[in-house]
C-alpha cells in the first residue's frame, strides 16, 4: 500500500500523469507482445523491441515532454528530404497532424499523446539510422560492395537519443552520426 502511495506521489511530482505512464506500458508492450510492431490502432512501427526498451528503462515517461524539442524533431524530419529521404517514412504526416490537435484536447488524450510520442521516438531512431548507414543495404543490390559500414548498435542509439534528450542537444546526435565523406553536401 505505502509502494502504491510512494508512486502516486512521484507521478504527481514529475508532471506524469499515471494514464500516461500505463498507456506508454501497454502501448510498448503491446508492440512486442501482441502486435508484432503494429500498433494497436493500426501503423507500423519499425523498431518495437528499441522502443519498447526505451520506454522501460524511463519508466515508461514520455520521451517527448518538452514541446521544443518535440517541434525541433518533427522540424528535422520534415527537412530529410534534403538528405535524399523522405518525411514521410518517418511518419512526418500523421505525426503532425495529432501535433497540431496538442492545443485543443486531445481527443483519448492520454492514448493520442502517447502514439505520437512512440512514433515521434521510433521515426527520430528510424531517421538517425538512414543518415548514420543509409537506407538501403548496398550488399543486397551488389554482393561484391567492399565498403564496411558503419558499427551501429541500434541501443546504444537509443541510449544516446533518450540522453540528448536529457540534455537538450537532439540536434547533436543526428549531425555526429552523419558521415563525412568529402562528396557529401552536408
Amino acid at each position: 500500500m505505502r509502494v502504491l502511495l510512494l508512486l502516486s506521489l512521484l507521478m504527481v511530482c514529475t508532471g506524469v500523469s499515471a494514464d500516461i505512464r500505463q498507456e506508454l506500458q501497454s502501448l510498448t508492450e503491446h508492440l512486442v507482445i501482441d502486435g508484432g510492431g503494429q500498433l494497436p490502432s493500426g501503423g507500423q512501427i519499425y523498431l518495437p523491441v528499441i522502443i519498447e526498451d526505451c520506454y522501460a528503462r524511463q519508466e515508461y515517461q514520455p520521451a517527448w515532454r518538452d514541446s521544443d524539442q518535440a517541434q525541433r524533431m518533427l522540424d528535422s524530419l520534415r527537412d530529410s528530404y534534403a538528405e535524399g529521404l523522405s518525411p514521410d517514412d518517418y511518419y512526418y504526416g500523421e505525426l503532425m497532424a495529432l501535433w497540431s490537435l496538442r492545443g485543443q484536447q486531445w481527443p483519448e488524450r492520454d492514448r493520442a499523446r502517447g502514439r505520437f510520442d512512440v512514433m515521434l521516438t521510433d521515426g527520430a531512431l528510424l531517421h538517425i539510422q538512414h543518415v548514420a548507414r543509409g537506407k538501403v543495404d548496398p550488399r543486397q543490390l551488389d554482393p561484391t560492395f567492399n565498403y564496411v559500414q558503419l558499427d551501429f548498435n541500434m541501443h546504444t542509439i537509443a541510449g544516446e537519443l533518450q540522453q540528448a534528450i536529457a540534455e537538450d542537444t537532439i540536434e547533436d546526435i543526428v549531425a555526429r552520426l552523419r558521415p563525412r565523406w568529402p562528396f557529401t553536401t552536408r
